[in-house]
């Protein structure tokens, strides 16, 4: 039981560390969007991938020990989560299994932030490039705004900068 109890432990730090890669995967991510470069974003979503991997097979190990030890047999590996582990390992190690959970749930939390972050530059990335587009096509021709004297009659609020050839 102490033996398991310190295997869980260890696959706790284990995670913290893979998430702590993940983040670091996710700053490179970023940095990759606003240089707009292509093979990078590529590259960091195979890393990604296999932390994601890495990370279900520490989960994997986590109910295999459990379940050697005879606690959480009950559990199954979609649904398990790793808050329920407190329940089940001894009194001895439940104080650093706790800490690590802690970790866990505010690394998760800047994950997920991380994660609308760069979710939020690739829209405006693209709102941009369409905007572009729009331009050069002509799909978003505007309506002249000088009036038959060559003085500007009410301009759009939205309008910056407008000229007539």
């Amino acid at each position: 039981m102490k033996m398991a109890g310190s295997n869980i432990a260890s696959l706790f730090y284990e995670k913290i560390r893979l998430y702590r890669d993940l983040l670091d995967v996710l700053d490179q991510e970023k940095k990759s969007i606003i240089a707009i470069d292509l093979d990078g974003l590529w590259r960091i979503s195979d890393q990604k991938k296999k932390i994601a991997e890495n990370i279900a097979a520490v989960r994997r190990r986590m109910m295999d020990l459990l379940r050697t030890a005879g606690m959480g047999d009950d559990m199954d590996t979609p649904t398990f989560q790793t808050s329920t582990i407190l329940s089940l390992v001894p009194d001895g190690v439940r104080e650093p299994v706790r800490k690590c959970q802690i970790t866990l749930v505010a690394l998760k939390n800047e994950i997920r932030l991380r994660l609308e972050e760069n979710k939020r530059y690739v829209g405006e990335y693209l709102t941009v490039l369409d905007d572009l587009i729009g331009v050069i096509t002509g799909a978003a021709s505007p309506k002249p705004i000088y009036g038959r004297r060559r003085v500007p009659e009410k301009a759009p609020a939205y309008l910056f900068l407008n000229r007539e050839v």
